[in-house]
């Protein structure tokens, strides 16, 4: 049947992002952990893109959105953050101060996390 590796299904479980920012000349390491999107997750996501007009800055707000909503959906825990202490009453309180940028750099690290097609087969 197959020859060589098997590609692993990873299903449940964590996907950890670690970035490496730098900010007025100090250097910082930040981790995100978040559950693995489930198939509805990435329908939702990539419909939200679709529904968006070709090019231009509407495509670009709903890119930016789509981003941020799955990153608010998945995201477990980060570390490497001031958090403070937050509202006790609201869960995943800390959320909505991760920078947006982050949020975005850290969503496209968690999404390559399936993988990336080979550039030969892009091509077709």
């Amino acid at each position: 049947m197959a020859e060589g590796r098997l590609f692993e299904l990873e299903n449940g479980g964590e996907v950890e992002v670690r970035l490496t920012v730098r900010r007025e000349g100090q250097r910082f390491e930040l981790t995100h952990n978040f559950r693995r999107p489930t198939v509805a997750d990435k329908k939702e996501f990539w419909s939200e893109l679709g529904a968006a007009a070709e090019g231009g800055q509407e495509r670009n707000k709903a890119y930016l959105s789509a981003q941020e909503r799955l990153y608010d959906k998945c995201v477990v825990s980060v570390d490497g953050y001031e958090l403070g202490t937050g509202d006790g009453d609201q869960q995943n309180w800390w959320v909505e101060g991760i920078p947006l940028e982050h949020k975005l750099w850290a969503v496209e690290k968690l999404l390559a996390a399936a993988g990336n097609l080979d550039s030969e087969a892009a091509k077709n």
